[in-house]
């Protein structure tokens, strides 16, 4: 359910770190960019004020339990309408190369998972269905290849769930840079030392990109990190805020 994209956002951040500019930020970008992922549609006002009151709900246990003393979504409204809205059809801003290299360069310091992730948004160019569907032994480090097979996409009746590509010419196969595999590389043995950490509260999985215990990662969960983290340092760097994961996809 939807409500499991707030969860794993929150994950990355301490409560007690959380302002409410913080939150506000994260429900206006809902307002402006968020999509119904059954009929594509922006999300409806009441769907918002929905993942408000789940957020808020966390900070009234936590302090229910004397770990706060404030609830910051007291302060957050849900605007009715923003501008610059997204527009489906409408023209999206894209990264030129010089700002996808300093993209990178802030992402040197993000967690491994979203690190691979975004790099390989950009040197793939594939959208986060494709990217979410990948498992390791899609990559050939002989060949400096990545194959798409596969996708993983969410529904509100069936959850997470995982499909094949819409059409067999988006059955491909794409070449990576030798550094690009290596972060893979990478990525893998830190996530082997994670899944043995576990143990059995583990769930075995071949994908890359999971939840904290192995099931397959919400279609939210990349964006939400992106709007949360490295945000901040991405506006001031180049100058605007990033829209949404397409503009992560280099001329």
């Amino acid at each position: 359910m939807y409500f499991q994209a707030c969860f794993e956002l929150l994950l990355y951040l301490r409560m007690d770190k959380i302002t409410a500019r913080d939150i506000q930020f994260f429900i206006n970008n809902l307002v402006r960019y968020g999509v119904n992922l059954d009929n594509g549609k922006p999300l409806a006002y009441k769907t918002i004020r929905h993942h408000l009151s789940f957020v808020s709900a966390i900070f009234e246990y936590a302090i229910k339990l004397d770990m706060l003393n404030y609830n910051p979504c007291i302060k957050v409204t849900v605007p009715r309408n923003i501008e610059n809205r997204a527009v489906k059809g409408g023209e999206k801003k894209i990264y030129t190369k010089e700002q996808a290299k300093e993209f990178l360069k802030i992402l040197s310091g993000a967690p491994t998972m979203f690190r691979v992730y975004f790099t390989l948004c950009m040197f793939t160019g594939c959208r986060r269905g494709k990217l979410l569907g990948l498992e390791w032994q899609d990559f050939d480090y002989e060949q400096l290849t990545v194959r798409i097979v596969r996708t993983s996409n969410y529904s509100k009746r069936k959850g997470v769930y995982t499909n094949t590509p819409k059409t067999e010419k988006s059955n491909r196969i794409i070449a990576l840079p030798p550094e690009v595999l290596e972060l893979v590389k990478n990525f893998k043995a830190e996530r082997d030392e994670y899944a043995r950490n576990m143990g059995t509260k583990w769930n075995d999985t071949e994908r890359l990109f999971t939840s904290t215990d192995g099931r397959p990662m919400h279609v939210n969960t990349p964006y939400g990190w992106l709007k949360s983290s490295a945000i901040r340092t991405t506006s001031r760097s180049m100058g605007y805020t990033p829209s949404g994961i397409s503009m992560l996809q280099p001329r």
